[in-house]
């Protein structure tokens, strides 16, 4: 068996090459990607899963340890086979692209545009064996590996992490969902690029002209577009019937898809105060060039509200079984996650009332687990701790490596005994190293 790194960069040369991925069920016996995606997992279970697969006994939903783990693989033959295939407005499967890269093109576009369009593409409906079957045997031409995945959807049907529980809005890159979700917008994709292309010669055609119109006419034909996942960001011409044509265009392709639901609104962005959501973000224009990321206030209340109650701090009943340094622990990893996520906006200073919330919620149920009064508490934790919940909220910090997208009480998670705690989904752990 070939090593998981020599694989790895075969299938990245097979998609630079464009060319249809083959005998991929073939790559599921090879025990060292299994070990990469999961290197504490028991080789014993890994044998009996690989040997269930050679012998055509799989069946999804029988144990769910073996489920997660062969869908860690699956997931890492095709991210590295689809990854080299997308153009640079697509973010979220290439290396050096994710929340981070999409939030800084987001706001260069922006920064260059009149009008906007954001939409929030929803696929769900076509998460059916049958269309996911038709959608990856364009790009494996492997019957057995096709199968595998489309039976995989007949039992989960539904992606794992809802929109609505997480930040960004968008679905979990890191998962099939994500990638299927993925393919199907690629055809929209590559005619948002042809677009962008015809867009950028009729501009260079007009250079004999005087420089003065050069301009002008660039700024009328200026098009562009940044996707990650779900999401997408349109910059349209300055002239609303043009926008509007264009729009009209690219709803004919997501019916064609089978999307009629997708949700977008259009706005003007060329005067002060403009301002939008995207990807968790608030997209605001102060001035004629300058665009700032904030946090929305829908946002913020949305991650203050597990802790509060009638606008007041309360304490978490389901998390005094643990000890003091684990409920700690728990608070810190909340904030944590969420400071982490909105490291680039300029308002950082609005985490002040989320890190009050957090703070006041743990000195409340280290209170009630002690069943003491709450000064005593703040008084020994104050002496005791350093940093997290204590430390001030540093300032915008634009030289991030990764953004990671954040889970907020997965409904199934929530178990008898388990904190509600924030799950960091680790989806878009995909920066430049530089």
């Amino acid at each position: 068996m070939q090593k998981a790194d020599v694989v790895l960069d075969a299938l990245h040369s097979l998609g630079m090459k464009r060319k249809t991925l083959q005998r991929a069920y073939r790559l599921l016996y090879n025990p060292t990607l299994y070990t990469l995606v999961d290197p504490a997992g028991s080789s014993t279970t890994r044998d009996e899963l690989i040997d269930t697969l050679r012998h055509h006994r799989f069946r999804w939903g029988r144990r769910p340890a073996h489920d997660h783990w062969l869908c860690k693989v699956l997931v890492l033959i095709l991210t590295h086979f689809l990854r080299p295939q997308d153009p640079p407005q697509v973010h979220g499967l290439q290396m050096g692209s994710g929340l981070h890269s999409a939030l800084k093109a987001s706001r260069e576009l922006v920064s260059q545009a009149t009008w906007t369009c954001v939409m929030d593409l929803h696929p769900q409906p076509d998460y059916r064996a049958a269309s996911v079957r038709s959608w990856l045997a364009q790009e494996v031409a492997d019957r057995r590996f096709v199968d595998l995945v489309a039976r995989y959807f007949d039992v989960y049907s539904e992606p794992a992490v809802s929109s609505g529980s997480v930040l960004s809005g968008t679905v979990n890159p890191n998962s099939l969902h994500g990638l299927i979700c993925h393919l199907r917008l690629r055809p929209l994709d590559k005619h948002l690029v042809e677009l962008h292309h015809t867009f950028q010669s009729a501009g260079k055609t007009r250079r004999t002209r005087d420089q003065r119109q050069v301009k002008e006419d660039r700024v009328l034909q200026y098009f562009g577009f940044v996707r990650y996942l779900n999401q997408l960001l349109i910059a349209l011409p300055n002239q609303r019937p043009e926008a509007d044509a264009y729009l009209q265009e690219i709803a004919a392709i997501l019916h064609a898809q089978g999307q009629d639901d997708a949700g977008h609104h259009t706005r003007p962005i060329s005067s002060e105060g403009s301002e939008f959501e995207f990807l968790g973000y608030e997209l605001k224009r102060d001035d004629g060039c300058s665009v700032s990321l904030r946090i929305p206030e829908q946002r913020l209340m949305q991650v203050c509200r597990p802790f509060l109650r009638k606008g007041k701090p309360v304490s978490l009943g389901d998390r005094t079984q643990f000890g003091d340094e684990r409920i700690w622990d728990i608070y810190t990893a909340e904030f944590d996650a969420v400071s982490q996520y909105y490291t680039l906006a300029e308002n950082r200073h609005r985490l002040r009332s989320f890190r009050w919330a957090l703070r006041s919620s743990l000195y409340r149920t280290l209170a009630q687990k002690h069943k003491c009064h709450i000064s005593e508490v703040v008084r020994k934790q104050n002496r005791q701790r350093s940093g997290g919940l204590v430390q001030a909220i540093a300032k915008t910090q634009f030289q991030v490596r990764w953004i990671d997208d954040v889970q907020w009480r997965d409904p199934q998670q929530v178990r008898a005994g388990e904190p509600c705690a924030v799950k960091v989904a680790c989806t878009v752990r995909r920066e430049a190293l530089s």
